[in-house]
């Protein structure tokens, strides 16, 4: 009963969205401290229902902000102006919500604003993708070899320009101790050198650089740098720039590369088992049940609800393109592979799936209806369907055939709790 509730309320708030649609003229909003920005925001409804405007999530001490008009009936263009304070520098994720004349929500638009140091030059939006998702994953440290290597080799970057960007990160200001134990420590591992008064990488192997970091110390799992990813847009210059191979973090390239040495070695069971535990995400004790059409489905015994999916399309193509086959997954046991990639182990096996969450490789979508039928042959077929019954996709299934169909609900996300989903890899 409680569960039709929920669904009931699921659809309604869906139903609800579907009647106004506000749209940003860009979803990520580019700043300096104490500059002014603005956007367009096109209020749309086949309704002409009368729409009021709000701003969530973005406190006064990083952004002052108008709207005009705040409130008009649909369709209309709203401006939204923000005026930075001058003390603000980093990732701030907010929205805009529609609401109706009582105050209820039609919907919201996700956008965020980055407030760029002074310090820091504007090219390295270009690698801004990559920044936080590596700094979620692998922190500050990793973070600076990476832009050695692939912004500031030849030029070298500054103690000032080190100190900017850590602050960026963290959203706050930091002493100039700090920064200097930072990379002393950095030097003392090699992993950068310091020539006349610029720093450079020590070490050219990212390999290295990682088994010289203490990624289990690392408290990722930040809700800018998560937030940020999720809300850019297909149009956004950043993200065009993660669709091109060349773009694959390199934690991930390392999988690929392994699995695909398995394949090649005729072990394509133990490749997948390795996929199971990074890429797909799934505990120790869990299940890759199935992949099709970017749809991926697995099993946790720990969670309650156990079964779960997201999509990826992109994941999708880049696994159809080592010759996987689509369909049921048969995985193997890796238990010494996965300790032997990963010192931490699963956990830090698993955070290869929270990269590509964080670089928006994953998407999600409301629940679903698995079916899976087994026949006399100890054959499978399945059915994937909406809650309304349409059909989603469906392989090899008959009912009419089957000794046994088995039924049960696949959610969407990690966590059905949001707050484990936002703190699992925050560790104290």
């Amino acid at each position: 009963m409680v569960l039709s509730l929920q669904l009931e309320s699921a659809q309604e708030e869906t139903r609800r969205q579907h009647l106004v649609e506000v749209r940003p003229s860009r979803k990520v909003i580019v700043a300096r401290p104490g500059s002014r920005v603005g956007l367009a925001l096109h209020v749309e409804s086949r309704f002409g229902l009368y729409v009021r405007l709000v701003v969530e999530g973005l406190e006064s001490s990083i952004a002052r902000y108008t709207l005009a008009p705040e409130q008009a009936r649909a369709p209309f263009t709203s401006r939204l102006r923000l005026t930075v304070t001058p003390n603000a520098v980093g990732v701030y994720p907010f929205k805009v919500t529609a609401l109706d004349p009582a105050g209820s929500s039609y919907g919201a638009s996700s956008l965020v604003l980055v407030v760029l140091p002074r310090e820091l030059l504007p090219e390295i939006l270009g690698h801004l993708q990559a920044i936080l998702a590596y700094y979620k994953a692998y922190g500050i440290q990793y973070v600076i070899w990476y832009l050695l290597i692939h912004f500031y080799r030849d030029k070298g970057i500054t103690f000032t320009e080190v100190k900017a960007l850590y602050e960026f990160l963290r959203r706050k200001r930091l002493s100039n101790g700090t920064v200097g134990d930072l990379l002393e420590r950095m030097e003392r591992k090699g992993i950068i050198v310091k020539r006349y008064g610029k720093y450079y990488a020590g070490v050219e192997d990212e390999k290295l650089v990682l088994e010289t970091i203490d990624v289990r110390r690392v408290k990722a799992g930040r809700r800018g740098a998560r937030q940020l990813v999720e809300s850019l847009t297909e149009n956004s210059p950043i993200e065009r720039s993660a669709t091109k191979e060349k773009s694959i973090p390199l934690a991930v390239k390392r999988v690929l590369r392994v699995a695909e040495e398995l394949i090649e070695q005729g072990e394509t069971r133990k490749a997948l088992g390795l996929i199971q535990h990074t890429l797909i995400g799934v505990r120790k004790t869990g299940r890759w049940l199935l992949w099709v059409k970017g749809i991926f489905v697995y099993h946790e015994k720990k969670a309650k609800p156990s079964y779960h999916y997201f999509r990826s399309e992109k994941l999708a193509r880049i696994l159809r393109s080592m010759g996987l086959r689509q369909g049921f997954i048969h995985a193997q046991l890796v238990h010494d592979l996965i300790h032997m990639m990963f010192p931490g182990g699963y956990r830090e096996a698993r955070r290869i799936h929270y990269l590509l969450k964080s670089i928006g490789w994953i998407t999600y979508g409301p629940p679903l209806i698995l079916y899976i039928a087994i026949y006399s042959n100890n054959i499978g077929g399945f059915k994937i369907e909406s809650i309304n019954g349409e059909i989603i996709t469906s392989v090899n299934y008959s009912p009419r055939r089957a000794t046994k169909i088995f039924k049960t609900m696949i959610m969407s996300g990690e966590h059905v709790d949001e707050y484990n989903d936002n703190t699992y890899f925050k560790y104290r």
